[in-house]
């Protein structure tokens, strides 16, 4: 995975000149400022690893090292005892350590469970989940001689829930918000040849490394930033493969009909005025046949989030609403589809 210091600081840069509508809310301010300091910092390589916090909330690194929240100011002083000073240094290793312990031990327990799990062994069958544990992925299951990451198990489980309404082998343009790593995109491709022209939106730090990533596996097929800053966004006239990866301001430049819409999560971790404002970009940007796809966790945290149930309200046109049982036991997911 390649690094490309120029995207990220053009991103970075250019995000200060729009309003609050294309910028970060309360939920992920913190989280991607985060992000953009240890990225400076680490590099991509290893983003979904456990020696960064580089993808909290939008990846599947699991992060053991608390330190690698504390930049500047108090938190940086106390970073700088626990990592250089003895016997701070020492203690805080063996802690590590410990923690490391009890993390492989969980993935252990968890793969086990998803391993011997109908339902989570008829997805595995199912779906294609080529090159799915990479860039440091720890957090895997094994089907026969297949290692597939448990993200793209919950990604083939959303989709599963979205197929009972949509059928995929007739979309043949897409658009995502909020997509993650661009895990979900990756998905879609190798699992449907006829999904050709792809519209991919996020917050600049999460962007840059969708955008990355994507690149490892499509190169020149991923039309990144700096590629289309100045430009209206529209598709070639051709069945070409094309994904356009844009910050949010530039959804204002869209000139497309895309088939289906999809927002998993990200939506309800938004200010209700930036969901609204992306909700009539979007209208303006389908056609009479198009479909859109939203889902969320259905637990809720009214400080930071707000209830998935309203977001069909932001639309003009009616949903069905449907609850289904999680991967993770005793929780249920939420899916609304356009009618």
């Amino acid at each position: 995975m390649k690094e490309n210091t120029e995207l990220l600081n053009k991103l970075i840069d250019d995000s200060s000149n729009f309003s609050n509508l294309y910028q970060p809310g309360i939920y992920w301010k913190k989280k991607v400022s985060q992000s953009q300091k240890e990225i400076f910092l680490k590099g991509i390589k290893n983003f979904r690893g456990s020696d960064n916090n580089i993808g909290e909330s939008f990846s599947d690194n699991q992060n053991i090292n608390i330190l690698n929240d504390y930049f500047g100011g108090v938190r940086g002083f106390f970073k700088y005892m626990f990592e250089k000073v003895y016997p701070f240094k020492n203690i805080f290793i063996r802690q590590l350590s410990l923690t490391s312990s009890f993390k492989q031990e969980k993935n252990l327990y968890k793969s086990k469970y998803f391993e011997q799990n109908s339902y989570i062994i008829e997805l595995s069958n199912k779906f294609n989940f080529d090159n799915s544990v990479n860039c440091g992925c720890e957090d895997h299951s094994i089907f026969g001689e297949k290692k597939i990451s448990n993200y793209y198990l919950t990604i083939a489980d959303t989709h599963l829930n979205f197929s009972k309404k949509i059928d995929f082998k007739n979309i043949k343009s897409f658009f995502e918000i909020g997509g993650g790593f661009g895990a979900n995109v990756h998905f879609l491709i190798q699992n449907y040849n006829n999904i050709k022209k792809i519209i991919y939106l996020d917050l600049p730090v999460n962007l840059y490394i969708a955008t990355q990533y994507l690149k490892m596996f499509y190169n020149d097929s991923v039309i990144d930033y700096l590629s289309i800053k100045n430009n209206k966004i529209e598709f070639s006239k051709n069945n070409n493969l094309e994904i356009i990866c844009i910050p949010p301001w530039k959804i204002m430049d869209l000139k497309v009909k895309i088939d289906l819409f999809q927002n998993s999560n990200s939506f309800v971790e938004m200010p209700k005025n930036v969901v609204l404002n992306y909700c009539n970009q979007i209208k303006r940007n389908i056609h009479s046949n198009s479909k859109i796809a939203l889902s969320s966790y259905g637990k809720f945290n009214p400080k930071t989030t707000f209830d998935p149930k309203t977001l069909k309200e932001y639309f003009d046109f009616g949903f069905d609403v449907n609850f289904s049982p999680s991967m993770v036991p005793n929780q249920e997911n939420i899916f609304l589809i356009s009618k």
